[in-house]
């Protein structure tokens, strides 16, 4: 999710630069943009508009983002023995 806005992994995130980036990834892909393309193109519109905006809502709340941070913390313990 992080990446997705080009934000580094770490609670306390510049909400402007997420604003910023969301505003402009939306322009690029959101489904009415793609309202004339194939079947293909404006499924894979959907899908990346969903998922940039589920990454955003997550990201901009503080409780949701500390969930998923601790949720990516376990997850690599459990998998990867990865340290924070």
């Amino acid at each position: 999710m992080f990446e997705t806005f080009g934000l580094p992994v770490k609670y306390d995130i510049d909400l402007a630069h997420l604003d910023r980036e969301y505003k402009e990834l939306q322009k690029k892909l959101h489904p009415d943009k793609f309202a004339t393309k194939s079947i293909d193109e404006k499924t894979l519109s959907t899908n990346a508009s969903s998922a940039i905006n589920l990454s955003y809502h997550t990201l901009k709340d503080p409780v949701c983002r500390a969930e998923y941070m601790v949720c990516m913390y376990l997850y690599s313990q459990k998998f990867f023995n990865i340290r924070f």
